[in-house]
């Protein structure tokens, strides 16, 4: 009997392997891609950033238009958002 991945398998490599593609070549030599909070990124910047729900983002706490304007300005290279 042949044993297939579950659905959440599935979603992981899809969206695992979809940001790969937005950010290019700027995956880690791993070939891996960090999902990080924008809580985490304060100060820091990266070759590609991808965000998500930039509307979530700005909705989720008061303030969150900084939180949404940090998330913009990390990426050095390249820039992709979603939603």
């Amino acid at each position: 009997m042949t044993e297939h991945p579950s659905p959440q398998t599935f979603l992981v490599t899809g969206v695992s392997s979809g940001l790969t593609r937005a950010v290019g070549g700027a995956a880690n030599a791993a070939g891996e891609v960090r999902v990080v909070p924008v809580s985490q990124v304060r100060g820091l910047e990266f070759d590609a950033v991808v965000v998500a729900d930039p509307d979530g983002i700005t909705r989720a706490r008061p303030g969150g238009e900084r939180d949404l304007y940090v998330a913009l300005t990390r990426p050095t290279r390249r820039l992709v958002v979603v939603g």
